[in-house]
């Protein structure tokens, strides 16, 4: 059996089609639509959301895995609660990962895409990239060119609800040309929702739910 069959259509945003026959991913292009079969998903970081939902999508089968080179020792133990697979660097995690969440503290949303992106860059990988951080929709459109810029592929994210400790409480909703990617992820101890085509629709309503609930 053929171990993978790599071919180019650049009619179709100019991306590669990839079939991985042991136990990795697969992508293909269907009309203006890339499905693929999410299969390593990266959290970035583990902290109290980020473990709690790579737990869940570990628990449904997926391979969670991040990256702790320059993390604090408590990130390093949520982790491991967590029964993440830990890689040695960030261009190790783009290359493995289907899919990366970031999933952490808002003023921190920008340095980590800019890292991601520097791993992009040096190992021409085209990750899927989901930014799931309270950020303005201005902030999500200026972190899509980071990332899209450097090979990646972007994503925008909003989160509504507390941690996914009790079944799917926890709703992600995403949107842009690729959010059909991350809405893959739905039932696996989380709930996605793919709203939009356009960057800066998830954000706003994470911004809208946070003035709600919040008055920020």
């Amino acid at each position: 059996m053929l171990n993978e069959f790599v071919t180019y259509n650049p009619g179709y945003y100019g991306s590669k089609i990839r079939w991985h026959f042991s136990g990795l991913s697969h992508e293909t292009i269907i009309g203006r639509r890339i499905l693929m079969l999410v299969k390593t998903v990266a959290i970035l970081s583990p902290g109290d959301m980020g473990h709690a939902v790579g737990k869940v999508l570990g628990k449904s089968g997926l391979d969670v895995i991040t990256c702790l080179v320059g993390r604090s020792q408590r990130t390093s133990d949520l982790a491991e609660a967590g029964n993440f697979r830990i890689v040695g660097s960030m261009e190790k995690l783009v290359k493995e990962a289907d899919l990366i969440l970031s999933i952490l503290v808002p003023d921190k949303a920008r340095s980590l895409a800019e890292e991601v992106a520097a791993a992009l860059r040096l190992t021409g990988e085209n990750t899927f990239f989901a930014d799931c951080n309270a950020i303005s929709p201005d902030s999500a459109k200026e972190i899509a060119t980071i990332i899209n810029e450097s090979g990646g592929r972007y994503i925008d994210g909003g989160i509504i609800g507390s941690a996914p400790t009790k079944g799917d409480t926890t709703r992600f909703y995403v949107s842009g040309p690729y959010a059909h990617v991350a809405a893959e992820l739905n039932g696996r101890g989380i709930i996605v929702k793919a709203i939009g085509d356009k960057v800066g629709q998830a954000s706003g309503i994470k911004m809208c739910y946070a003035a709600l609930t919040k008055g920020t």
